[in-house]
């Protein structure tokens, strides 16, 4: 895509831009409520930081953002939690992560739960 190239290992930012932006789905419509998002990162490198947003309405609507430190030397499987609230029922939810920097990192796996 525009922002990354996909590799053997995983999506790369690509060197002109400076940071990465991945964007991905999965554009699904949630209800009203609490929420716990879990994400299984490979990074292949260190970096200063990994943000994760969660929005809404094609991005249009910012549910929540944190910034998460990354201080790994080489290949590290980091987890990630992120809570946010509903506070009524959202449109094409979609997951943002942005890095600072060239990084190399695979998805391996990520997790809605709605908390009761």
């Amino acid at each position: 895509g525009e922002y990354g190239l996909r590799t053997t290992k995983g999506i790369k930012s690509k060197e002109y831009l400076g940071s990465g932006l991945l964007s991905f789905g999965p554009y699904i419509d949630i209800d009203k409520g609490h929420y716990s998002l879990a994400i299984e990162l490979i990074c292949y490198q260190s970096l200063p930081q990994l943000t994760i947003s969660v929005t809404s309405e094609y991005g249009s609507q910012i549910l929540t953002t944190k910034s998460f430190p990354i201080k790994t030397q080489g290949y590290s499987d980091i987890d990630f939690v992120i809570s946010f609230d509903a506070k009524s029922p959202a449109n094409s939810v979609e997951f943002l992560l942005t890095t600072e920097g060239i990084l190399e990192y695979e998805i391996v796996s990520y997790t809605l739960q709605k908390n009761t």
